[in-house]
């Protein structure tokens, strides 16, 4: 029988290539393997079955219980019954046991007979019954808690962070300070006056401060369509003027983010040197002919102030004046800027997008006026010439 077997597994190994040994071992292994298989199986099955038995036992004993009271009660009732006459019974009744009729005398001994007494049954544990939330109900708690997370984490959040700018003091030239607020980003978003001295820029921060939270913020378009405003005080003084903006929707956002940081920007106690004036030189002008004479008038504008425009002979506009609030300030406005123009006092400066325009201030260093922007110094200084020439001699048109 094993030649047979192994002539088998020799055949077998030269069919697929291999010795007739490893085919006897793979042989083996198999059946191996099929009888742990079949093992498990068994011990499974057994298994099974012991838990199920275990499982019908317990069912029984608890029905047991559940049955013990009623036959304790059927108990009591058979017993109360007094038991017939043993003579009057039948011959072949067995009598088990006798029970005495229940008198006071033998009373107590009755009760100690009895098996099934309710103070010798077993107290079982009465488990309560859990009742399924309906899904409403889980879906209302559900919102109630988010809702109070929510109330929780938003009475712990953190307010955030105010985005302030800062003041700086900047050096223009040989007393000429001037003061300027920067926004989070470093951008440019106003500039003072000019003044003569450091401390006066201080003071002037101060001033713009109060000014931005009582103040009006008067917004204007230039020649070249750009739009900028002007911050003046309560008596109309101007304080500052904003920077360039190319729609009018973006100058009045700027408008309000100074006025919503202003305050509370801190003043840096370092002064900065800043891109100086351009100096103007004034040079000697002659009046035109009185037949090509300029022309004064007094302007009422949109916000209600009044202001003095100066016209060449061809209409076009020269300068205009800051807004006042009478036409009668505005009319002595006119010599102050005669006056001014004559000395030469005028500041050539540069705005972001680098052009140029005049500032035309008063000896105290206030600015009178500011004029338009040019792509070149040159065409500034032409303008400021033509000024001073139609300024001289031009009358007021009633």
């Amino acid at each position: 029988m094993i030649e047979k077997l192994k002539n088998a597994f020799q055949s077998l190994g030269d069919k697929i290539g291999v010795s007739g040994k490893i085919v006897g071992f793979g042989v083996l292994a198999v059946l191996v393997l099929l009888l742990a298989i079949v093992i498990i199986a068994i011990v499974s099955h057994a298994k099974k079955k012991n838990k199920t038995q275990a499982t019908a036992q317990d069912k029984a004993q608890d029905k047991a219980r559940d049955t013990a009271p009623a036959a304790a009660e059927k108990t009591e009732k058979i017993e109360e019954k007094p038991l017939e006459n043993s003579e009057n019974m039948p011959e072949n009744t067995e009598i088990i046991e006798e029970i005495p009729a229940k008198t006071p005398e033998n009373e107590e001994k009755i009760e100690e007979k009895q098996p099934f007494s309710e103070e010798k049954l077993p107290e079982t544990e009465e488990k309560p019954i859990e009742m399924k939330e309906k899904p409403a109900e889980i879906k209302e708690k559900k919102t109630k808690k988010q809702a109070a997370k929510a109330s929780v984490k938003q009475e712990t959040k953190p307010e955030p962070k105010r985005m302030l700018g800062k003041w700086r003091i900047i050096v223009k030239g040989e007393s000429a300070y001037i003061a300027a607020l920067y926004a989070s980003n470093g951008e440019v978003m106003l500039t003072s006056e000019i003044y003569s001295t450091e401390d006066g820029a201080r003071n002037g921060v101060e001033t713009i401060k109060r000014g931005a939270e009582t103040g009006n913020f008067v917004i204007y378009r230039d020649k070249g369509g750009d739009y900028y405003f002007k911050l003046k005080s309560a008596g109309n003084r101007l304080l500052c003027v904003g920077e360039i903006y190319k729609t009018k929707d973006t100058c009045e956002k700027a408008a309000e983010s100074v006025k919503r940081i202003a305050k509370d920007s801190p003043l840096l106690t370092r002064v900065t040197k800043g891109e100086e004036f351009i100096a103007y030189v004034p040079a000697q002008v002659t009046p035109p002919a009185k037949k090509n004479m300029g022309k004064w008038r007094i302007e009422q504008g949109e916000n209600g102030g009044f202001s003095a425009k100066l016209y060449a002979n061809n209409g076009q506009i020269m300068l205009s004046t800051e807004e006042v609030a009478s036409r009668k300030t505005a009319e002595k406005a006119i010599d102050s800027v005669r006056k001014n123009c004559a000395a030469g006092n005028f500041y050539i400066d540069k705005d972001k997008f680098g052009r140029f325009y005049y500032k035309l201030h008063n000896a105290q260093k206030s600015v009178i006026c500011t004029g338009e922007t040019y792509d070149k110094v040159d065409a500034v200084v032409s303008a400021i010439e033509s000024v001073r020439r139609f300024a001289s001699n031009a009358e007021l048109s009633e």
